[in-house]
């Protein structure tokens, strides 16, 4: 399909999206197949994912592919057939997902007409609750019981809670495997589920209810004025003064105010895990600099400061002040950071951070009995994943693979076949190479082997491929990271096979 051949004005995504539109609605139940791509020499502006949102994909639907595989018979099928076994699921879950709003507009209805149902007389009560006993202003306490009241009505819609029982009948060995990191995507949900908005505070601010008034709340996040305009600030600051402290503006100044520092990084596509190694959840948080990307801190429990008056009152003067507030943890989130400065960090249950896997390159290596040879190395750095866990003292690890990654070894390894028809192990290799084994490797749970007394020696290396099958074949594939202590964890290009490498 051509677009706009010879059209003065460029060609956008916006052509595109027009395109697959109108497509969709002649053919409304059609389930498509969508790529884009030029048969121009220079690189098109990156608009995938303005694409992708403004024809309502899901990232699934329309993966970054590389031209290459359309010349591939083996690699296109693939891929077409990898979409055509996540149809159904993506069909039901866009049905749940129009019923979920559904569920969101018919709660937001009933708070408007909550919002009605109050009249001015109910104001005048409330103002003389709020100002006399809260101390805080009427807009912000109806607006934050309006906000409560929108989540206990989303809360009692049934189209919530399809959505919920849809995700929870979801079978993981069905779901592609294509990355291992915290997306773009994950960062914003898990980010809006910790941290207040930037709105709220500024309007605070817009009525004189920030800290240059000495307004202060438990979780309000700060950065150096001087590294505000960097791209990552180096250090933040957190408040984590008891909430019951601070609700008296007026009385602050005769009390020092609490607050653990932390260390600052951006959060990369592919990071790893957002927990840090205390097992406190690390901030995930909007780079004010760049709406693009998102930052992490790392709150060091044990680095904490006091503001005195002193401090406090340099945020009334800006030519003083060398602090600027940048966010707000939710209260949860605070009240678990000054636990675990406090006391015990269990007593604070938040969710969990999203991904406990952790993104790994990729190296394959083949024996012909005799030396190894490295067929193949991935640089990608989501190519597999691992993850460690222990439960009633037994260590499990869990090696993953992405679907390409699979299809990309078993191409290399079926062209090192054809080009060494003659090594003796050839019919073992090719065993390898059965459909069956490609799910094997897509996910395999190890049960990590422990010394059954200190100083015995035990082989740590994952064989996945147990689970299929019997006997001596279950070793023809083994897994290992790096530094683990395997036996294969130290194999190289051209090394000699030893004995106990079978």
């Amino acid at each position: 399909m051509k677009l706009k051949e010879g059209a003065k004005s460029d060609v956008t995504h916006v052509d595109a999206v027009k395109v697959f539109k109108s497509l969709s609605t002649v053919h409304k139940d059609c389930k498509p197949f969508v790529f884009l791509m030029s048969s121009l020499k220079t690189v098109l502006p990156e608009k995938r994912e303005l694409f992708r949102r403004d024809a309502e994909l899901f990232q699934s639907e329309f993966e970054d592919l590389d031209k290459a595989i359309f010349t591939n018979g083996d690699e296109l099928s693939r891929v077409l057939g990898s979409y055509t076994q996540s149809l159904e699921l993506l069909g039901d879950l866009r049905d749940k997902m129009k019923a979920f709003q559904g569920g969101i507009e018919g709660a937001a209805k009933k708070v408007m007409h909550q919002l009605r149902a109050l009249d001015l007389a109910d104001y005048f009560v409330l103002y003389h609750n709020t100002i006399a006993v809260e101390k805080i202003k009427l807009g912000s306490y109806v607006v934050e019981m309006l906000l409560e009241f929108l989540a206990h009505e989303v809360e009692g819609q049934g189209e919530v809670w399809d959505l919920a029982r849809s995700l929870d009948q979801l079978e993981l060995k069905d779901l592609p495997r294509a990355r291992f990191g915290v997306t773009h995507a994950v960062s914003r949900l898990y980010s809006a589920n910790m941290m207040h908005s930037e709105a709220m505070l500024r309007s605070e601010e817009a009525a004189k209810e920030g800290p240059a008034q000495g307004y202060f709340f438990t979780g309000d996040i700060f950065v150096d004025a001087q590294a505000f305009n960097l791209s990552i600030p180096d250090r933040a600051y957190a408040i984590v003064t008891p909430a019951c402290d601070l609700v008296r503006p007026e009385k602050l100044k005769e009390r020092t105010l609490l607050v653990c520092e932390g260390s600052v990084r951006a959060v990369n596509p592919g990071s790893s895990t957002l927990i840090a190694k205390d097992g406190l959840p690390i901030t995930v948080m909007n780079n004010l600099r760049n709406t693009d990307q998102f930052i992490a801190i790392e709150w060091n429990k044990k680095k904490l400061h006091t503001w005195h008056e002193a401090e406090q009152l340099k945020f009334s003067d800006p030519s003083q002040c060398s602090l600027v507030r940048v966010g707000r943890l939710r209260s949860t989130y605070a009240l678990q950071l000054q636990r675990a400065i406090t006391s015990d960090l269990s007593r604070v249950g938040t969710q969990r951070p999203p991904s406990a896997l952790v993104p790994h390159q990729l190296r394959c290596f083949v024996s012909d009995s005799i030396k190894w040879h490295e067929v193949y190395f991935d640089l990608n750095t989501d190519a597999a994943a691992l993850t460690d866990s222990e439960s009633s003292g037994k260590k499990h690890t869990l090696f993953v693979l992405t679907d390409s990654t699979i299809h990309k070894v078993f191409i290399k390894i079926d062209a090192w076949i054809k080009n060494n028809p003659n090594v003796v192990n050839k019919v073992s290799i090719e065993k390898i190479l059965k459909d069956d084994v490609r799910n094997a490797l897509r996910g395999y749970k190890q049960k990590v082997p422990q010394p059954k007394k200190p100083g015995d020696k035990v082989d740590v290396t994952a064989y996945p491929l147990e689970v299929i099958w019997t006997g001596v074949d279950q070793k023809l594939v083994a897994m290992t990271r790096a530094g683990s202590g395997s036996i294969y964890s130290q194999i190289a290009d051209g090394h000699t096979v030893n004995g106990t490498q079978n």
